[in-house]
């Protein structure tokens, strides 16, 4: 595991091309990096927002390989999305 982000995407709904409601998707994104090739790849997990933080929070403290703490970075990433 090379780190651990939070994605979050913002919902935007249309009815009748009027804006609606919103709604907030979280997710956990784990960065992994494949043994074969050593390319980087991302597996996101939706969740709510409460355990996405406690996957950011609790992840890096697991003795999943050497010297884990110190090779895992945390980052946040925004999107917004309109649903028509």
């Amino acid at each position: 595991m090379e780190g651990i982000s939070r994605k979050i995407v913002r919902l935007k709904k249309y009815e009748d091309g009027i804006y609606n409601t919103e709604e907030f998707q979280h997710f956990a994104v784990i960065h992994v990096r494949l043994p074969k090739s050593g390319n980087i790849h991302d597996v996101e997990i939706e969740l709510n927002e409460f355990q996405v933080q406690m996957a950011i929070d609790k992840l890096p403290t697991y003795k999943i390989g050497e010297n884990l703490m110190e090779n895992l970075s945390v980052n946040e990433h925004k999107e917004n999305e309109a649903v028509i």
